[in-house]
């Protein structure tokens, strides 16, 4: 996996970027506005270099998770409204500290990362909800079920 970290590597994806850019100013092609996911996701893809070539780094997966969730979502971001943007970065968060929760350690695996993954994949799911109409369903049914919840909870105290 040396070749992740070579300069060979990263020079060629420079002068990929750089012909694409007079590609796209000479008007051969059009890309549009990557250019932003493209960047970014250049720099998430850095950051996943490190923790390639060295599995210690466990710590390089937060910046180039949360690098390469923010290049999806700007890429979408054409396609989707601001709630649907918001949710697909937080949902890649999520899944961010999930692979870190996932990843053996020397002391052990991470369990701590659950929490951040949970909490983050949770809101990022309501925050893509927002954008379907499905959302109109998911709240009464949780407030009934949480409802319903209490009610067996209280009646079940009171047959003990």
């Amino acid at each position: 996996m040396k070749w992740l970290a070579s300069s060979i590597f990263w020079g060629s994806l420079l002068i990929l970027g750089g012909v694409l850019y007079l590609l796209e100013t000479l008007g051969v092609i059009d890309i549009g506005g990557y250019y932003g996911a493209i960047i970014i996701g250049l720099g998430g893809a850095f950051f996943l270099s490190i923790f390639i070539t060295n599995r210690a780094n466990w710590w390089a997966l937060i910046p180039a998770g949360a690098l390469l969730s923010l290049a999806i979502a700007v890429g979408f971001g054409n396609y989707l409204n601001g709630a649907g943007v918001g949710g697909i970065f937080l949902v890649g968060l999520g899944l961010t500290f999930a692979v870190i929760a996932l990843i053996p350690t020397p002391k052990g695996r991470m369990w701590w990362a659950w929490i951040p993954a949970a909490i983050l994949g949770v809101i990022g799911l309501i925050a893509s909800a927002t954008t379907i109409d499905i959302i109109k369903f998911i709240w009464p049914a949780v407030l009934i079920l949480g409802g319903l919840m209490l009610l067996f909870y209280s009646l079940r105290l009171r047959g003990k």
